[in-house]
């Protein structure tokens, strides 16, 4: 499965490249049309994947209806028995865009009649900005970053508006935007499917069991903005591509990640000036290396020219050897979302940096958290309990 991953998003780049609105990019978010070099016209290669394994990686991926929306516009073939699944993926997809477009102005609105400084992030902002065909990006959720002494009027503030909160952690509150429509598909990006919205206490990142933040370094340069018709907070395209790039770095140390976030970089790093881009290697020297160096490997291992060689290894120099020696041994597919997989000690172990951590991550490792095993919110608190002892005790013992 993680191989077909690969390869899926492999063409998804391909296409990409011969994208000619990629030349240069406006965007409500602040992107400026930067200088780049024109639309690739190498050949494509598409995967000989049968319908069955494209569809199931596809939806992996999150990259069915870009493919679609991408192909069609470089005039490229795709094999006749995709069709049918595409066009289904690209009409929900688009639907499900317009659901969060109505739900975003409401969401703005209602925190900033509150007087809730809030930070659009991730696909809300990419939807409106550098992303090519943004009707062809699936999003789970509605990324918003709100200053952690300003959590607590947050809640207030969707709770009046008729957002109902469903969980609440350390590093997010979970609201519903919209409920789900029965029977709920499980196959692909439905417009049917629940809607959320999440807020954050500042830019924090959950890895093994701990968090790693930002320190108000990116968050602090936001500013006052607008995006879909109601006022907000937005990061300038520095400060946009540095969390794009730290997202998805703690997803490959989590060996989580879902292709689309490669798609998210590469667009968001093709859409810098040479100004912006020496902005970013400035605030990546600020970070911790565990939200840049991860990050900027796995765009490296699949398409190099969009990464400043300087940059990455001064990151993984700041990185530490252990976690090096990690990311020199693995390739791409190995750090691919995949069900059922859990990373092992070693790999954990290289991306920890205190004593304190590495106990977050050991008690994690040992005996996880009922909604950090595999099945999730699918199988019943009674048997993810039992799973969880039974795989802590294994592991205990094995350690």
């Amino acid at each position: 499965m993680a191989s077909d991953q690969e390869r899926v998003l492999r063409l998804a780049l391909d296409l990409l490249d011969r994208r000619p609105d990629m030349v240069g990019v406006v965007s409500q978010a602040g992107f400026d049309p930067s200088p780049s070099s024109p639309p690739s016209t190498s050949p494509v290669t598409v995967p000989d994947l049968p319908l069955e394994r494209f569809a199931a990686a596809g939806f992996a991926t999150g990259l069915t209806a870009a493919i679609g929306a991408w192909s069609e516009a470089a005039t490229v073939r795709l094999p006749d028995a995709w069709t049918p699944w595409i066009e289904d993926q690209r009409r929900e997809v688009a639907a499900r865009q317009r659901l969060f477009d109505e739900v975003l102005w409401r969401l703005l609105t209602a925190l900033g009649d509150a007087g809730v400084p809030a930070t659009p992030v991730k696909g809300a902002v990419l939807a409106r900005g550098p992303w090519p065909g943004a009707e062809a990006r699936p999003m789970a959720d509605i990324d918003l970053m709100v200053p952690p002494s300003a959590r607590r009027a947050a809640r207030d503030a969707l709770e009046a508006a008729g957002f109902r909160m469903l969980d609440q952690r350390s590093w997010e509150d979970t609201y519903l935007a919209w409920p789900g429509v029965e029977p709920l598909r499980r196959d692909g990006e439905s417009a049917g499917h629940p809607g959320k919205v999440e807020i954050h206490p500042g830019w924090v990142e959950r890895l093994h069991n701990y968090l790693v933040t930002d320190e108000d370094l990116v968050m602090g340069r936001a500013r006052a903005g607008d995006l879909a018709g109601a006022p907000c907070r937005l990061l300038d395209p520095a400060g946009s591509a540095a969390q794009v790039i730290g997202h998805l770095s703690a997803s490959v140390v989590r060996a989580d990640v879902r292709a689309l976030q490669v798609i998210d970089a590469v667009v968001v790093l093709r859409a810098l000036d040479d100004d912006q881009r020496a902005e970013l290697a400035g605030l990546w020297r600020g970070l911790d290396p565990r939200l840049s160096a991860p990050g900027l490997w796995l765009v490296g291992s699949v398409r190099p020219a969009d990464v400043d060689p300087a940059a990455l290894d001064d990151a993984l120099g700041r990185l530490g050897a252990a976690a090096r020696a990690r990311l020199a041994a693995a390739g791409p597919a190995s750090v691919l979302r995949q069900a059922g997989r859990r990373t092992g000690w070693g790999w954990r172990n290289a991306f920890v940096a205190t004593s304190t951590e590495r106990g977050h991550m050991a008690r994690q490792f040992v005996l996880p958290a009922a909604d950090d095993l595999p099945g999730g919110e699918h199988v019943s608190s009674a048997a993810r309990h039992a799973r969880r002892v039974a795989r802590g005790v294994r592991r205990l013992l094995r350690r």
